[in-house]
């Protein structure tokens, strides 16, 4: 994402995979946040078929569509600074000894 040939393949790729039902995945969204808007409003116009998901990859960014955020299933990978910070988190779990 980032170049208008990225835009006109992602919207291609949208229209096609909402008729069919098929999954598109569009990643680094976060360098297109303008684009985003007349993403979102184009989805709500959509009638797609029922099978049909549309997942987005993006890293924190201010500019991001708020709406859009708010809709959707958000997932977040966070990595762990070290593993003692990872036993931290895992610190009421009490693991056996083999």
């Amino acid at each position: 994402m980032g170049s208008a040939e990225g835009y006109k393949a992602a919207e291609s790729a949208i229209s096609e995979a909402a008729k069919s039902g098929r999954w598109v995945l569009l990643r680094n969204v976060h360098l297109c946040p303008s684009w985003l808007v007349a993403l979102e409003k184009r989805l709500h116009g959509l009638k797609p078929h029922a099978a049909f998901r549309l997942f987005l990859t993006s890293e924190i960014h201010p500019q991001l569509p708020v709406r859009a955020v708010l809709c959707s299933v958000l997932m977040m990978l966070v990595p762990m600074r070290s593993v003692s910070c990872f036993l931290g988190v895992w610190s009421g779990v009490r693991l056996l000894p083999r």
